[in-house]
């Protein structure tokens, strides 16, 4: 019945024997012909970018999404294979950008959006003789010539009406909040995305002062609250600072100044000669107002800020007990500071990550180049203290190489925590292939999922 494969076999001639005399028989569209009238099954294709080739992910997501397919036509059902294409999105806009030498949204806006999607829809087709090639390589029978792409109105529209349908049952609000931002891509990115790319880097951490507005409780006028952080460009948008209500604070006197650290944390300082002049719980410091080490926003004292708050997040482990808080670049600030009821943020910093022209001599600098300028400015108005660098683990944009930040921005979200309980139900009548994966992971992921941003601020997408 089966030919003696010989010892000598050429394998990548056999392939292509094979691969031609499908063609020659048309057997994958025979196969389908001859089960038209036959029962369906539904095989749904999550498509590629075709921004690049096929690496070794799609190369065995492909072996598995041609067994499965051949396994139910085998069971006798009619099995359309419709290959589909993600052509929108980031990997397109960033080849075009880099052809068109754009770096930012404000390039790409004064060259034009309507000229800047064109160059997109182009770019599309590029590569995609070179994915059917490789899949044809691989034996997978699959249909390029009636293929879909996300860029198909048909497609787009039924976007929308999922869209709509989320709108009419109430699942879709919009909100203030801080997510993680690729400043190189301009755009927020998900939770998983900025999980992605760790990386272990140095960073600034600080130690600067912010002097007392006035006297409050056991502060008094002057007094400087000794703040850290390891985010020195963060600090023009400073509006508040952290503490925590339980921890116990001491007023110490130092080169004829008093400074005001964390009782747990006073050995940050026994290189200097101090005195304790006095201790309380962080309970009596909660209102305690300062200057800010940036006037820029100072209107905004009036509506609260610039004040000492409770944080849940402060400890003792490391710093001074006193945390400086940006709400427009920490999800723990920016809730900090709504729980104290200030409901204000400071945003300097442009979609490109770079400053604003609020502060004059940061106007045009990146975030991360910021630093070194803040700290020297710190330094000539005398609120640093000391500086030093430590390395941890920071994330990176997966797409770019850069690092993120955390940002505030206008955001849509559809309300998965409404519908959480619901999904976790549904899961159960799921069958599952190996059942471990349905019952542990997926269920587990269901019941931690949280609400979902699905704003970009992104020009080729669904719009």
């Amino acid at each position: 019945m089966f030919k003696r494969v010989e010892n000598n076999i050429n394998l990548a001639q056999v392939e292509n024997e094979i691969s031609n005399y499908w063609d020659e028989i048309d057997a994958f569209q025979t196969s389908l012909n001859n089960r038209k009238n036959d029962k369906i099954f539904r095989f749904y294709d999550g498509p590629p970018f075709p921004t690049g080739s096929p690496h070794y992910g799609n190369l065995l997501a492909g072996v598995i999404k041609d067994i499965v397919p051949r396994y139910w036509t085998m069971r006798g059902y009619y099995v359309e294979r419709r290959f589909g294409w993600d052509v929108h999105g980031l990997p397109i806009e960033m080849e075009v950008q880099k052809n068109l030498n754009l770096e930012d949204p404000q390039q790409i806006d004064e060259y034009g959006i309507g000229k800047f999607n064109e160059a997109c829809r182009t770019q599309v087709q590029t590569n995609t003789e070179n994915w059917e090639k490789i899949t044809r390589k691989i034996g997978r029978w699959v249909d390029f010539e009636n293929d879909y792409k996300t860029m198909d109105i048909d497609f787009m529209e039924s976007v929308w009406w999922v869209f709509k349908e989320l709108w009419q049952k109430d699942l879709i609000y919009q909100d203030f909040k801080v997510l993680p931002y690729s400043w190189a891509a301009s755009t927020p990115l998900s939770n998983f995305e900025a999980n992605m790319d760790y990386r272990d880097v140095e960073d600034p951490s600080i130690y600067f002062t912010l002097n007392a507005r006035e006297d409050f409780n056991s502060v008094q006028k002057g007094d400087k609250f000794l703040v850290w952080t390891t985010t020195p460009w963060c600090i023009p948008g400073n509006l508040a600072i952290a503490i925590g209500k339980d921890i116990e604070y001491s007023r110490v006197s130092m080169n004829e100044e008093f400074y005001w650290i964390a009782t747990q944390r006073l050995h940050e300082l026994e290189e200097f000669e101090i005195e304790i002049i006095s201790s309380c719980d962080g309970n009596e410091l909660i209102g305690s107002s300062y200057i800010p080490a940036y006037s820029e926003y100072e209107n905004l004292y009036s509506d609260g800020a610039f004040r000492l708050i409770h944080s849940d997040d402060t400890n003792t482990e490391s710093g001074s007990g006193l945390v400086s808080q940006a709400p427009a670049y920490g999800e723990s600030d920016f809730y900090a500071l709504k729980n104290s009821g200030i409901d204000v943020i400071a945003d300097p910093v442009t979609l490109s990550g770079k400053f604003d022209n609020t502060f004059k001599e940061l106007e045009g600098l990146n975030v991360k180049d910021a630093d070194s300028v803040i700290m020297n400015q710190l330094k000539e108005r005398g609120n640093l203290f000391s500086q030093k660098t430590e390395m941890h683990s920071y994330p990176f944009c997966w797409r770019t190489g850069t690092p993120l930040i955390y940002k505030a921005i206008p955001t849509w979200f559809v309300n998965v925590e409404k519908i959480r309980n619901r999904m976790v139900e549904l899961n159960k009548e799921t069958h599952w292939v190996p059942g471990f994966i349905g019952e542990k992971r997926f269920s587990n992921w269901l019941g931690n999922a949280r609400d979902w941003a699905i704003s970009r601020n992104r020009y080729w997408g669904s719009c």
